[in-house]
C-alpha cells in the first residue's frame, strides 16, 4: 500500500507531492524542515530486491538533490540528524547505512550479524548512533561517520520483544505491566 508525502503551505494547501513510497516510515522530514528523504517505491525503481533507492529532496525548491543506491532488502526506517549532516537508513535485512546528507555518498555500513530485529537512533547532537538488536547484550554506541563502536551499554537482561511504532518516541513510562509511549507521528502527513 503506497503512501504519498505532501508538502503544504502555511494555509495547509498542498503545494507539492513527492514520489510514492511503500510505507509511512519510508519517508522523513529533517528536523530543520529543509529536506525530505524517501525510500522510493519498488514499482518506481524497478530494481532487484538487493538494491534500495534512497532520494533526498529540498523542500524549498521541491527538487531532488541526489539519489543513492543502497545494498539492502527493505527499509525499516529513515532518520536525518538535527544538524542536517547525516541520513541514517535502517535496512530490515540487518544493517545500518549512513549517507552524507549533502552528497548522498555512503559514509559507513554497520552489519549487525542478524537477519532482522535491528533498531537504531541518532543522538540529538548526531555524535552517536545507538543500536540495539532483539536478543542483544545491550545497546551499542557507534560513531556515525565510521560506525566504529564507541561504547556498549549492557542491559540487565536480554531483549524479549521489540515493536516498531509510527511515532518518534519522546517519552516513556511503565505503569504496572503496561508501557506507555508518547511522541509526534513519524510521518510528514499533517
Amino acid at each position: 500500500r503506497e503512501r504519498q508525502h505532501v508538502l503544504f503551505d502555511e494555509q495547509w494547501k498542498p503545494i507539492f507531492e513527492f514520489p510514492a513510497v511503500d510505507s509511512d516510515y519510508h519517508g522523513t522530514l529533517s528536523p530543520s524542515g529543509k529536506y525530505v528523504a524517501l525510500a522510493l517505491a519498488r514499482r518506481i525503481t524497478g530494481l532487484r530486491d538487493s538494491v534500495l533507492k534512497i532520494q533526498l529532496w529540498q523542500t524549498e525548491t521541491q527538487t531532488p538533490l541526489w539519489t543513492a543506491d543502497v545494498i539492502g532488502t527493505h527499509v525499516s526506517g529513515l532518520e536525518i540528524d538535527a544538524q542536517d549532516r547525516y541520513l541514517k537508513v535502517n535496512d530490515n535485512g540487518g544493517a545500518i547505512v549512513v549517507l552524507d546528507l549533502k552528497t548522498g555518498k555512503q559514509l559507513a555500513r554497520y552489519p549487525s550479524g542478524r537477519s532482522s530485529g535491528l533498531i537504531s537512533r541518532l543522538s540529538p547532537d548526531a555524535k552517536l548512533i545507538a543500536v540495539g538488536t532483539r536478543g542483544g547484550a545491550g545497546v551499542q554506541l557507534l560513531d556515525p561517520q565510521t560506525l566504529e563502536p564507541q561504547a556498549l551499554i549492557p542491559t540487565p537482561s536480554r531483549t524479549l520483544w521489540m515493536q516498531w511504532l509510527p511515532v518518534r518516541i519522546r517519552a516513556m513510562v511503565k505503569a504496572g505491566d503496561t508501557l506507555f509511549v508518547a511522541g509526534p507521528p513519524d510521518v510528514f502527513d499533517p
